[in-house]
């Protein structure tokens, strides 16, 4: 899993591309990776919309890997925005965030 802060979003199709500007090499073996192809992600935003993105999958053919390309907005294995999130653990209340109360306790112990 590659991290990203430079890319641009483009929204087509009710799907949301992720575009980097930049070439990421590998993050174990700092070898150049070679495209895969792409994978849907769903994200749900402090607001309560949801975002489909489509992420860039890459190949590592010295470390025999699979990264995926997330943009900052994302937070590995969850579900909602990283503003929502941080909103949430930092009891943020200008942000309001739409999420279950049970979530929230989740992660406010995360």
């Amino acid at each position: 899993m590659v991290i990203i802060t430079n890319y641009t979003l483009e929204e087509k199709g009710g799907l949301t591309h992720v575009h980097s500007n930049e070439t990421q090499p590998c993050p174990i073996c700092q070898r150049r990776m070679r495209l895969l192809g792409t994978k849907r992600r769903k994200l749900k935003q402090a607001d309560g919309t949801r975002i489909i993105l489509l992420i860039r999958r890459f190949y590592c053919d010295p470390c025999h890997r699979v990264h995926h390309e997330l943009p900052d907005i994302v937070v590995p294995y969850k579900r909602h925005g990283a503003k929502a999130i941080e909103s949430v653990i930092n009891k943020d209340e200008e942000i309001p965030v739409i999420m279950e109360e049970s979530t929230i306790k989740r992660l406010q112990n995360w």
